[in-house]
């Protein structure tokens, strides 16, 4: 069965919709195939508040709305007690009251985006699903989540390299009672990491100590940074841990491979062309730059040397794509006093880079993301910055201040 099918099949729906990267998927695709379908965001203090805005922000570009349902979750004695399977009595709660709203709205049918790679032997909010008689269209036709990124990275929809988050309930050491002053604790102190520059990580709380669980490639990032971290975090929790074991990452950003397999490794060549000036000043050496940069240079730059004899010189460094390297060469010969180059062919490990457009108080700004090996990075185009600022008469501080609120 494709997705189109199911929604010939059922063409009227109500389904929960978190912002992750399933159920935004989805909502896309109901839209697609010209379903009638009505989202409903169920917002708990175990949803943090960036998970409500990317809901927000994936609705926007999807062209659709969606209605959010305020519930007390910390009411229930079944989930606040916190027993082995709380995710049960959770779902049951959460999508008996979408169930309730839905039907007042003229919907029978609900749907949830479980996939085809979630597994169910441990999973007990699957077996409340499935008793509530939930269908899960993404799991019924064998979408898995690497295939689930990979559609959404096509259609252009942010939320294809979004981490997995599970719920802050599953911060809360199991048999131990959940609190909205715990849960807020923990929310604000993985906002602190998260401004500190870190990503795809847990906060476990044992107790009244905090377990941190980052991925391998941040660990010399943690350990260097102890210090502000002791300082930020000790003053939510009475001691603060670093789990040495790595935490595995929950995005696989190689979407053509097993999710089983490791992290891609983005391999590409690039030319390094090379020659040593002592005889060009620092303004002759500027407009050759611009020259060369001008011409499709990836980059240029100078590296201050000593050549024989002591004498102070520049050595110049050119990197460009193999197609343009002769191009490149002449570039640098017309421009420079060099009567040669050297020439080196380079490897390099990058990132996979996209971009976007973030809605900020100020207007639009182009975002640039690069994501691999488990590492995301997103920065704002200065350009965008700097014009946002000059029209409404604001430093670049305070622009960059308002786009952390997107989480960037």
């Amino acid at each position: 069965m494709t997705l189109q099918e199911f929604f010939k099949q059922y063409p009227k729906t109500a389904m929960g919709f978190s912002g992750g990267v399933d159920s935004v998927y989805l909502l896309y695709m109901a839209k697609q195939c010209g379903a009638d379908v009505k989202a409903y965001y169920v917002n708990t203090v175990f949803q943090p508040e960036f998970e409500l805005e990317d809901a927000k922000r994936a609705a926007k570009l999807i062209g659709v709305d969606f209605t959010i349902l305020d519930y007390d979750i910390l009411q229930c004695e079944d989930v606040t007690s916190n027993p082995s399977n709380r995710c049960y009595y959770c779902k049951k709660k959460i999508f008996g009251g979408i169930a309730a709203r839905a039907k007042e709205d003229g919907y029978e049918i609900l749907l949830d985006g479980t996939n085809a790679s979630d597994d169910a032997s441990d999973r007990p909010g699957m077996k409340a699903l499935t008793e509530m008689e939930v269908l899960s269209p993404l799991r019924l036709c064998g979408l898995t989540k690497p295939q689930i990124r990979r559609n959404l990275k096509e259609a252009g929809i942010f939320t294809w390299k979004k981490p997995a988050y599970a719920c802050l309930a599953t911060r809360i050491e199991a048999g131990t009672r959940i609190t909205g002053e715990d849960l807020q604790k923990v929310e604000q102190g993985e906002q602190h990491l998260f401004d500190m520059g870190f990503r795809d990580f847990r906060i476990r709380l044992i107790r009244e100590m905090a377990l941190i669980q980052i991925q391998e490639e941040q660990m010399e990032q943690a350990v260097r940074m102890q210090v502000q971290i002791n300082t930020v975090l000790g003053r939510l929790f009475s001691k603060v841990v670093l789990d040495m074991q790595p935490r595995m990452p929950s995005v696989d950003l190689n979407l053509e491979k097993d999710k089983n397999e490791q992290l891609p490794i983005l391999t590409g060549s690039v030319i390094k062309l090379s020659c040593n000036v002592d005889d060009m000043t620092g303004e002759e050496m500027g407009f050759a730059m611009e020259r060369v940069l001008e011409a499709g240079a990836l980059d240029f730059y100078s590296i201050p040397i000593y050549m024989k004899k002591n004498r102070p010189a520049y050595m110049l460094e050119c990197i460009c794509r193999p197609q343009d390297e002769q191009k490149m060469a002449k570039q640098i010969l017309k421009h420079t006093t060099t009567l040669g180059i050297r020439r080196e062919e380079v490897s390099r490990y990058c990132l996979e880079r996209t971009t976007d457009s973030i809605d900020s108080p100020y207007g639009a700004i182009t975002v640039k993301h690069s994501s691999g090996y488990g590492i995301e990075k997103s920065k704002a185009e200065y350009d965008n910055l700097a014009s946002a600022a000059r029209e409404n008469k604001k430093s670049l501080q305070e622009i960059k201040a308002s786009l952390k609120e997107k989480r960037l």
